[in-house]
């Protein structure tokens, strides 16, 4: 099993609506939804993992990180590899922007498949409020 360190950011606009990617299962095809971020490379810290992934997944730079308000061990398979995950959650509140994905990496992409505006596509703002009563598949589960 391979270890890896993540971290996580959940970023909450002036509208109370956290930004969430949209995945889908390799295996089953089942959707999720989860926050931005992603693991950290050799030599990074957490704090430099997070303002990357942001840049990487959003275009968001320069983004001050609000306190840390989770850590969670993760064991879970994906594309056939089983992971055992390590997660820091971090709040950033941020002003209502367009995201821009353009730096993703290759993997990104095909994980999202595409950046659309509704609630049925790979990127969604959803309401603070709402998270509670969804019957959407949210990471962390």
């Amino acid at each position: 099993m391979s270890v890896r360190h993540s971290v996580r950011v959940l970023l909450l606009d002036d509208d109370d609506r956290l930004l969430l990617f949209r995945g889908d299962d390799p295996d089953t095809g089942a959707p999720f939804w989860f926050p931005a971020g992603g693991g950290l490379e050799d030599g990074e810290d957490v704090l430099t993992a997070a303002a990357r992934e942001l840049a990487e997944e959003t275009g968001l730079v320069d983004i001050p990180l609000g306190p840390e308000v989770w850590r969670r061990r993760h064991v879970f398979t994906w594309r056939r590899v089983e992971w055992d995950q390590r997660e820091r959650w971090f709040m950033a509140p941020v002003r209502h922007f367009e995201p821009d994905g353009r730096a993703m990496s290759a993997t990104e992409k095909a994980d999202l498949k595409a950046w659309c505006r509704s609630a049925t596509d790979p990127l969604y703002f959803m309401k603070y409020a709402y998270l509670p009563t969804t019957t959407r598949l949210l990471a962390p589960l």
